[in-house]
C-alpha cells in the first residue's frame, strides 16, 4: 500500500464516528426509497388485480321489438363481460319522448355469470309507438347497479336515442364508476 492509502486510512481511522454516521445516512435513506417504491409496487399490483378481477355490467344492445300500431317492446341486453360472477345487480330503464320520461321497467336481485346476457323490456303503447314512427326524439336511459364478489358497489349509466324503426338506438352517453 502506497503513501496515498496510509493517509486515507488515517484519515477514515481519525474520523470514523462521521464516516458511520454518513453511511447510516445514506443506507436510511436508501432503505426508505425502496420501501416507497415497494409500497407503490404494491399498490398498482392491487388495482390490476382488481380491475381484472370484477365484474363489468354494461349495456349491450337497447333496441325495439314486436312492433305493432298499438303496441311495442323497447329491450336493453344487459350482459357481463367481466372475469367473475355480478350479484345483486339492479336494472332500471327509463323511456323518455321529447325529454319527458314517460314508462320507467326496473329489475332487481339479478345474478348474472362472467358472459352472461340478460334482456329486460318496457312495454310502450300506440301512444308512444306513434312518437318512434315521428321525428320526436325517443331516449332509453339505463342505470345498472352492481356488485361482485365483494361488498364494492359499481355503476353504469348509458343513455341512447332511437334511430329509426327496425334499427337499435344509438348510444349517446356511457360511463361506469
Amino acid at each position: 500500500m502506497g503513501q496515498k492509502g496510509v493517509l486515507i486510512l488515517n484519515w477514515l481511522n481519525s474520523n470514523s464516528a462521521a464516516v458511520v454516521a454518513m453511511a447510516t445516512v445514506v443506507y436510511t435513506v436508501v432503505t426508505a426509497f425502496i420501501w416507497y417504491t415497494t409500497r407503490q409496487n404494491t399498490i398498482a399490483t392491487r388495482q390490476v388485480l382488481e380491475a381484472s378481477h370484477r365484474p363489468y355490467v354494461g349495456v349491450t344492445l337497447v333496441h325495439v321489438e314486436e312492433m305493432l300500431s298499438s303496441y311495442a317492446d323497447l329491450c336493453a341486453t344487459i350482459q357481463n363481460v367481466g372475469t367473475v360472477p355480478s350479484r345483486n345487480v339492479e336494472i332500471e330503464l327509463q323511456i323518455s319522448f321529447d325529454g319527458s320520461p314517460k314508462k320507467t321497467s326496473t329489475l332487481k336481485n339479478v345474478a348474472l355469470l362472467p358472459n352472461q346476457a340478460h334482456v329486460l323490456c318496457c312495454g310502450i303503447g300506440a301512444e308512444e309507438v306513434k312518437f318512434l314512427n315521428s321525428p320526436h326524439k325517443a331516449e332509453a336511459a339505463v342505470e345498472i347497479r352492481y356488485q361482485g364478489m365483494t361488498d364494492k358497489q359499481y355503476r353504469t349509466k348509458t343513455r341512447s336515442t332511437y334511430t329509426g324503426v327496425s334499427k337499435p338506438f344509438s348510444v349517446v352517453y356511457a360511463s361506469m364508476e
